[in-house]
């Protein structure tokens, strides 16, 4: 069904024509394509005033999208969003069931980005989803992100896609995908590495085209009622200012626009090639800006993602996206292209790259000490659980695991450290093979453990846990809790309640696991600006008092 761009009449329509979305979809669990029944659609809305319709078949729907912004609600209510301006004359544009998927496509011209909506219905725990776009140079896993019982993706082009639910784990869509014999993704796909295939797109991209469609409110997910409350003051103002056209009278002249840079150097070595290291500067503070990776054998973009600027309108990535095609390489973000940069086409078997600069040098009473101990059970084997300390504060470090079989190494990923120059996890590597296990994370080699694939004995008794509490960094109000555990069971999942004067029966509660040694500690999970008095319970044991 189509409907064109009445704002008014589309503020009331659509958000009762919201609940007919929710049809059957192609998913897989575990990535594979299998048909979950969707619930009997409701009966169909009127059409907006003076808005043509077609009559939808079960496989197709179509119409023609004009200037004024349109949209097409098609087969199991997968929607195709077109915004004002996108077409230049009116043009036609259907949405068809296809057997692998959905076949959107706008027939003439048209420029700048479209939206589309596909109903995730029930999504089962333990699940994700992910949008596979069947695009002419390859299939694709687009950004999207949850809104609601959506899931929205916008696009700069369109053909068939495809939405699946990849069970967890494995995290990595890729590997979900590659069992389900999705061989030869693009290296769009390839450069999302080991995170979600669902990236989420800015508020603001999403509420611009498709807030009236799901509410804002879904949007908002985690945010406070200030937070909330001040972005709707500032929705406010953007939408009187572009009603109006200037400000009222007596207003202060706008501030001038900052002027936003964009800066590229060639990263660390990659898969293929290196990695693009993006720097932005200028931008408005606390802003999401779209960032699309280029070279020359795709001089329209191979990926896009998103940057999040600090309360300095900066903000940085090194390991989004990467190339081994060239000579030339740029980014163009916030509409801004970069700088270019060479390096040769490599298929990740040519000369290493250049290291970056190094950091600067760590003050000298800091002495860097790498340790690794036995984590939880594995599919095969146990975990590593890796600890760092005496590091800088706030460093990315590069951790390789290996053990017997692959002594060169099996797998890399990053940590970063705290304040205090100390991270830990047990949750990147495993290995059921052996006997030795080890890392080496900023250049250095941790202790190295031995273990088979046996079944882990049951851990010890707990010796005597210890919960403390410090002074962590500054927060949106007052200071976060430096919590510390020792002594409680290796690898216990306990449960940890923030406590303050305001809220003595506690007002936030989350789970800390300790390591292989019964430790763990954070300073990220919970603050107060309330006082004086600050403590917390974990395990049944509650901490010293702290005031601030």
């Amino acid at each position: 069904m189509l409907h064109t761009w009445d704002e008014g009449a589309l503020m009331a329509h659509t958000r009762r024509a919201a609940v007919l979305l929710l049809a059957a979809l192609v998913v897989s669990a575990g990535c594979s394509a299998d048909t979950e029944e969707a619930p009997a659609p409701l009966a169909t809305a009127a059409p907006l005033p003076g808005s043509p319709t077609t009559t939808p078949s079960p496989e197709l729907a179509e119409g023609t999208v004009t200037p004024a912004g349109s949209y097409i609600e098609g087969p199991d209510g997968v929607t195709l969003i077109v915004p004002p301006g996108t077409v230049q004359e009116p043009t036609a544009a259907h949405v068809r069931e296809l057997p692998d998927g959905y076949d959107v496509h706008i027939d003439g011209a048209w420029d700048g980005f479209v939206m589309v909506l596909m109903p995730i219905g029930d999504l089962p725990e333990d699940t994700e989803p992910v949008l596979l776009h069947h695009a002419a140079e390859g299939q694709v896993l687009e950004p999207a992100v949850v809104v609601g019982d959506h899931l929205v993706a916008r696009l700069e082009s369109l053909s068939v896609i495809e939405l699946l639910k990849c069970s967890i784990p494995p995290t990595n869509a890729l590997k979900c995908l590659a069992k389900d014999g999705y061989k030869e993704l693009k290296k769009e796909a390839l450069n999302q590495g080991g995170k979600k295939a669902t990236d989420p797109l800015a508020c603001g991209d999403v509420l611009d085209v498709v807030g009236w469609f799901t509410g804002e409110e879904a949007c908002h997910a985690g945010e406070t009622q200030e937070e909330i409350d001040a972005w709707q003051k500032a929705e406010e103002e953007r939408r009187r200012k572009e009603q109006q056209g200037t400000p009222p009278s007596g207003a202060a002249p706008p501030a001038a626009a900052p002027v936003s840079e964009v800066r590229l150097s060639r990263g660390g070595a990659a898969p293929q090639g290196s990695y693009y290291d993006v720097r932005l500067a200028g931008f408005a503070p606390g802003t999401t800006v779209q960032v699309s990776c280029r070279d020359s054998a795709d001089p329209g973009g191979f990926l896009t993602f998103t940057l999040a600027t600090d309360a300095a309108g900066e903000a940085a990535a090194s390991n989004r996206c990467y190339s081994g095609d060239g000579p030339d390489h740029w980014v163009v973000a916030g509409g801004r292209e970069s700088n270019h940069v060479s390096w040769a086409a490599s298929g990740g078997t040519g000369a290493a790259p250049p290291p970056p600069a190094p950091p600067p040098p760590a003050p000298p009473s800091r002495n860097p000490v790498v340790s690794l101990a036995q984590g939880p059970s594995a599919p095969a084997g146990y975990r590593y659980a890796v600890s760092l300390s005496g590091f800088s504060p706030g460093a990315a470090v590069t951790v390789t695991c290996h053990d017997s079989a692959d002594p060169g190494g099996f797998f890399t990923f990053t940590m970063t450290t705290d304040g205090a120059g100390n991270a830990f996890t047990q949750n990147q590597c495993y290995s059921g093979d052996g006997p030795d296990h080890w890392v080496r994370a900023g250049g250095r080699e941790s202790n190295h453990v031995a273990w088979s694939a046996a079944a882990p004995p049951p851990p010890p008794p707990a010796a005597n846990p210890v919960v403390s509490l410090g002074r962590g960094p500054g927060a949106p109000a007052g200071y976060r809790y430096a919590v510390s555990l020792s002594g409680f069971s290796p690898g216990a999942a306990v449960t940890v309640t923030c406590h303050d004067s305001a809220d003595p029966g506690g007002f936030f509660t989350f789970t800390m696991t300790t390591d292989g040694a019964g430790n763990a500690f954070t300073q990220n999970q919970c603050y107060s600006g309330d006082g004086p008095d600050h403590w917390v319970r974990a395990g049944g044991r509650e901490s010293n008092h702290v005031t601030w």
